[in-house]
């Protein structure tokens, strides 16, 4: 047997006529040699030493034939090492030494915590000395999982309850609202062990709140400070609690505006010590690291990351430079400002991917969405979103025309009669996680109210296509318009194709048996002459539908029919993948006129907000 771990063993030895005999053995464990080897160059040459954290007696030996901690002078090479204890445990090693160019340096680059949260970040940028590097931070990551709900609800609490909120936690509990007056809600939570644990609140403060934290009675000098916002938002804090059962008190202070919906608190928690150059998902706080280079030439950094609360980013102005650049028209001069070719993930956990590029403006590489994102020079507050627009570059189709107006037209008050008007952009939705899964109620076109089964849910997706958000049909259930709409002559989609849609579906079932997606082209090839021997444009230029592909970028099309279809349009079609971000129906053709300006309106609006060469 091998491999055993330190305990007591027993062995029961049984022979043919079921006789025994049995004998224990107790295995120890040896002391570990634990040793922190660091190097570091002299006038006189290499200096090693080999640090380890022990009172013992220790015995060492290096290939020069010195038997102390620490050698001096030593050249370039290849160079052995044992130690040994007492007990007999030994640790052999070699270290390889090379005098570098330039010295071991490292800077850092932080992004401030938001108060109360935990979404600072650090970033090590390490150069000199001789790769590879190691970094090992000396603070322990806190670590959780096993989350458990406290609704505020079921609470003692002294403050009026509110009404019903949908946007509280499983739109059963009330939330507990604190309406301008002081007042205090205390949970009992019970967690397995004494040690550190996460407290997670989920509230909104329109103006921003203050809170005193109590735990177990006890003022542990806590003032919790939400920012404001008229979201929901977890609001993080670590504590240290009692095995068994712990109260948490908040104790809001008056003018306060508190809606809390729950606390969070995990059943499992460790430490960690994290073993990277980028750090993310920080409260503020001080943080430190050991970096070491293959010569074991050792370095610490320490960087304090501070609390800065992000701000919104927005009313900012693009325009185009010379005829390949994009720069910002009304920068501000108290910020920095990063371009990048995506969003923020769910954690802004990306920010520390390097940008594109930095400054007021950057030449696109190629046709597409791109994001800016701002940091105050003053604070380091980094913008807690991304502004998005689209730029097209080269030849790519453009129905921009001399003879079409700048001044965009009203859809509604064309040569024919608007039906059906939804614009994706204008989705009444507060969620701002992208794939956010949200029922589509209240979804509004101008004057066109669409209600929806409450149960239905859709993709719906934020800043996505020229900086305006997107529907998804990808995972949408069977849904109908409360009132279904026929007659229609006119279709103009902005809408992006999705490989894995049905052939023969589009977005309704009453619109699939004419414009229904084909396998390798724009329609089905069974299409009616209804609208085969119509007219298709797509970005303004007519075209074969059953000779062109499928688009897998979003474009603007418009499908004219030869007749007026009455088949209904009222329910979505299951089979449809694609997404859209916004679709008229008319009664009627439009004039080549309105037609084109329609086109180039919605061509600026959602797929190029500017065109380079």
């Amino acid at each position: 047997m091998s491999d055993l771990s330190a305990g007591t063993y027993e062995l029961h030895v049984v022979d043919q006529h079921f006789g025994y005999a049995t004998t224990s053995y107790q295995l120890e464990q040896k002391s570990k040699l634990d040793v922190d080897l660091r190097s570091v160059w002299t006038k006189d040459g290499w200096k090693a030493d080999l640090n380890l954290e022990s009172d013992e007696q220790l015995n060492y030996w290096w290939s020069t034939g010195a038997v102390t901690n620490t050698v001096n002078g030593l050249k370039d090479g290849i160079y052995q090492y044992k130690i040994s204890n007492a007990d007999g445990v030994e640790l052999k090693d070699e270290i390889h030494l090379l005098k570098p160019e330039v010295s071991l340096q490292a800077v850092s680059g932080i992004i401030p915590a938001t108060t109360g949260q935990m979404d600072g970040a650090v970033w090590l940028n390490i150069h000199g000395g001789r790769e590879p590097y190691t970094v090992t931070w000396a603070d322990p990551r806190l670590c959780s999982d096993e989350i458990i709900l406290y609704q505020a609800e079921e609470a003692q609490y002294l403050g009026p309850i509110s009404s019903r909120d949908e946007g509280c936690f499983g739109k059963e509990m009330g939330c507990l609202q604190f309406e301008r007056q002081a007042g205090w809600i205390e949970w009992q939570i019970t967690v397995p062990l004494t040690s550190r644990y996460p407290l997670t609140f989920r509230y909104k403060a329109e103006d921003g709140a203050t809170a005193l934290l109590l735990i177990n009675g006890d003022d542990i000098d806590q003032h919790l400070v939400f920012p404001k916002s008229g979201d929901w938002q977890d609001y993080q804090q670590e504590v240290d609690l009692q095995d068994g059962t712990n109260s948490i008190r908040l104790q809001v202070e008056d003018q306060s505006m508190l809606s809390l919906d729950y606390l969070s608190v995990p059943q499992k928690t460790w430490f960690e010590k994290p073993d990277e150059r980028i750090r993310t998902s920080l409260p503020a706080g001080t943080y430190t690291a050991l970096i070491k280079d293959a010569n074991c030439t050792a370095i610490e950094k320490t960087v304090q990351i501070p609390k800065a609360n992000r701000f919104l980013l927005e009313n900012v102005n693009l325009e185009k430079v010379d005829t390949d650049k994009v720069r910002i028209a009304n920068p501000n001069p108290d910020c920095h400002y990063y371009w990048y070719d995506a969003d923020f993930s769910i954690h802004h956990a990306d920010q520390t991917i390097r940008p594109l590029a930095q400054g007021t403006g950057f030449e696109p590489e190629r046709s597409g969405n791109y994001y800016l994102s701002c940091q105050r020079i003053s604070d380091g507050a980094i913008s807690q979103n991304r502004v998005g627009f689209a730029v097209t570059k080269g030849d790519r189709l453009s129905p921009y025309s001399n003879h079409v107006s700048k001044t965009e037209l009203e859809p509604d008050q064309l040569s024919a009669n608007l039906l059906l008007w939804l614009d994706a952009s204008q989705a009444e939705s507060t969620e701002d996680i992208p794939l956010k899964r949200g029922a589509l109620i209240g979804w509004k076109g101008k004057g066109h109210t669409i209600g929806f089964d409450p149960n239905g849910f859709v993709y719906y997706q934020p800043n996505v296509q020229n900086g305006k958000a997107i529907v998804s049909w990808e995972t949408i259930w069977l849904q109908g318009l409360e009132k279904p709409i026929s007659g229609f002559q006119t279709v103009i989609m902005v809408y992006r194709e999705h490989p894995l849609s049905s052939p023969g579906s589009s977005p309704w079932f009453g619109l699939s048996p004419f414009i229904g997606c084909g396998t390798n082209q724009l329609f089905s090839p069974d299409a009616p002459d209804e609208i085969l021997k119509g007219a298709v444009y797509i970005n303004g230029v007519k075209v074969d539908p059953l000779q062109i592909p499928q688009p897998e970028d979003f474009c603007v099309a418009t499908f004219e029919f030869t007749q007026v279809i009455e088949s209904e349009i009222k329910y979505t079609d299951t089979g449809w993948e694609g997404a859209i971000g916004e679709m008229l129906i008319y009664d009627g053709l439009l004039s080549d006129q309105e037609r084109q300006q329609l086109e180039t309106d919605l061509y600026r609006k959602w797929i190029s907000y500017i065109h380079l060469k």
